[in-house]
């Protein structure tokens, strides 16, 4: 099997048949689909029980789950594919050949090296309409590529099965930016992703997507989760995550969020290592004056060595030195 593919899913029975549709009529066919439903309560199951009678390589696991992480963790692991995604329910494939230019892409690289390809993304309306182009970055990615901003869009992407179950799949705790925090450990240790200049996935703006209602929540996820990998924000000014904040948020809340940072920055990189480096002075003159306390002890055996009676008196004295 050469790709697998996991649809976390959870009462969005209006856009599944669209989504599944998508992959199935794909122009490359060596795939499976792995629907997982956490016990949807509209029309999923039926929808996926009849796409999963008619197609083989579909997979319908209707369990209660702990989230979408959960989901699609359960997924990756009944993953069978060299390569692997995810799509959300309400999102698509683009086109009917985008898959098989992405697989095509990685088969020719280096998995050493290479750990993931995308390509360009778009935003639909509910309705399915074309709303504008996903601002990817038209290039090969590193992981200092995400400290600025989300560089690809997860559906466009597809990643080495393996690399992703090194890392131990998306974090079942995060409920949002999980592709972030998937990207940024799939990257770190000099791998890189792939771009292929090809329109690959159609994010679907609704009122019940998480990109919409939890817009500033997935700002400061992404913040949150760009200052533990690499230290710092970065540049403010350039930092779309930042921007992203703002535009969400009003001045009251970004003014206490920039000075909450900037005392935890301190914090780390100031106090923090300021202390580390007094104790380490301390630790080094306290090791320093124990090693010449006892160089002279040593002496001063030695000198008495000669005298045996002094020296067995002394040694009585100050036994465990001697």
């Amino acid at each position: 099997m050469q790709l697998s593919i996991v649809i976390p899913t959870y009462n969005q029975g209006q856009f599944i048949a669209d989504c599944i549709e998508s992959i199935v009529n794909q122009s490359f066919k060596d795939l499976e689909v792995i629907i997982q439903d956490s016990m949807s309560s509209d029309e999923t199951e039926r929808i996926c029980k009849e796409y999963a009678k008619r197609d083989s390589r579909i997979q319908y696991f209707r369990e209660k789950d702990s989230g979408q992480s959960d989901a699609i963790n359960r997924g990756l692991k009944r993953s069978t594919g060299k390569y692997w995604t995810w799509i959300c329910s309400d999102d698509r494939f683009s086109n009917l050949t985008c898959l098989e230019k992405l697989v095509q892409a990685i088969e020719t690289k280096n998995p050493k090296e290479y750990v993931g390809v995308f390509g360009k993304a778009a935003f639909i309306s509910e309705a399915g309409d074309f709303v504008g182009n996903y601002q990817s970055l038209s290039k090969d990615l590193v992981v200092k590529d995400f400290q600025l901003t989300w560089p690809l869009s997860q559906p466009s992407s597809i990643l080495v099965c393996e690399r992703v179950k090194e890392v131990g799949g998306v974090v079942e705790s995060l409920h949002l930016g999980m592709d972030l925090d998937l990207f940024l450990k799939m990257l770190t240790g000099n791998y890189k992703f792939l771009f292929v200049d090809h329109l690959v996935a159609d994010v679907r703006m609704q009122d019940n997507s998480k990109s919409i209602k939890y817009r500033k929540a997935t700002a400061l996820n992404a913040l949150s989760l760009v200052i533990a990998y690499f230290g710092s924000i970065g540049d403010l000014k350039n930092s779309d995550y930042f921007k992203e904040l703002t535009y969400t948020s009003d001045k009251a809340e970004v003014r206490k969020y920039l000075s909450d940072y900037k005392f935890r920055y301190k914090i780390k990189f100031w106090i923090v290592p300021y202390f580390e480096k007094w104790v380490s002075i301390k630790t080094n003159l306290i090791s320093k004056g124990k090693l010449l306390k006892q160089r002279i002890v040593n002496k001063v055996a030695s000198i008495l060595v000669r005298f045996p009676k002094v020296y067995n008196r002394v040694r009585r004295i100050y036994k465990g030195l001697i």
